[in-house]
């Protein structure tokens, strides 16, 4: 079983599936709306399966670059990159677990979007080459361990090294969940050559409120998060009246499609939101 193959939209999942599970062979639908169309086509004559990275030829969607930084640093990044000419480029920062299968398959969803996407990994600096795909509790000890060497300034180096390579792109926008979605926030404040940020659940926002944003950003909460107190939310929503701070009902991580506090109806808001606002600040 050597082949495989992504489809990449309803069309192209319908061709894949009539044509390789008669065969045997493995369907790989992404986006995740496409896991159901996948499995239902295939009924009984074969599998379709919904993992996120296994493609073929020229299907592949996005690839493991380095970028090196400012200070030299050589940077782990995923990068992917869209059918035709790019709408703009994005930067997506990523939670505590590295470029996983998650931070990976929404790089190519944005490249499905028709960004030039670049997801730097920021945690590289604390133990270099980090991913994980353990949602556990076991995870944070480990977590909150390689924080303790966490460097803000270092960061945003590699961020910045990150939007001169989506800036391929044209205009570059900046999104992040989690540790990320803070980052967002300290990039729009550093500027970087960004144009605009979307950032979602970032905690600590004690840390960040006092770091006025020099570019459009937004930012995109959980009514449930117990780990973002609403009093900071409306904190910084008083500071920054100007900046669109949005509240869902769902808890922390309710974008991540491969955790159990995924809400599916709060993320495609969110998202659509997003993709709006990248729209009108990128063209």
């Amino acid at each position: 079983m050597s082949d495989w193959l992504t489809p990449r939209s309803k069309g192209a999942c319908q061709s894949a599936v009539k044509e390789y599970v008669p065969r045997g062979l493995l369907c790989c639908a992404r986006p995740q709306s496409l896991h159901r169309e996948a499995f239902a086509l295939a009924g009984d004559g074969g599998i379709a399966f919904g993992v996120t990275r296994i493609r073929i030829g020229a299907d592949e969607m996005g690839e493991r670059i380095k970028l090196t930084t400012a200070d030299g640093f050589s940077l782990n990044t995923y990068k992917g990159v869209p059918n035709g000419k790019p709408k703009g480029g994005v930067v997506l920062l990523q939670e505590v677990w590295g470029l996983n299968n998650w931070i990976r398959s929404e790089v190519d969803r944005y490249a499905d979007e028709g960004y030039l996407c670049i997801a730097p990994a920021t945690m590289d600096r604390l133990e270099y080459g980090f991913e994980s795909e353990n949602y556990g509790s076991d995870h944070f000890a480990k977590v909150g361990e390689l924080m303790k060497s966490f460097d803000p300034a270092k960061a945003l180096l590699d961020i910045e090294a990150a939007v001169k390579a989506a800036a391929d792109g044209g205009k570059v926008g900046i999104t992040g969940y989690c540790f990320g979605g803070a980052l967002s926030w300290r990039a729009a404040h550093a500027g970087l050559g960004l144009s605009a940020a979307s950032g979602y659940y970032g905690g600590g926002v004690p840390n960040y409120i006092d770091l006025a944003p020099g570019i459009p950003i937004e930012m995109h909460y959980g009514e449930n998060d117990t780990g973002i107190p609403l009093d900071q939310v409306e904190a910084l929503r008083k500071r920054y009246p100007e900046v669109p701070v949005y509240l869902y009902p769902a808890g922390h991580g309710f974008c991540n499609s491969d955790r159990h506090v995924y809400d599916e109806a709060s993320a495609k808001k969110a998202n659509a939101r997003t993709l709006a606002f990248f729209a009108q600040h990128l063209a």
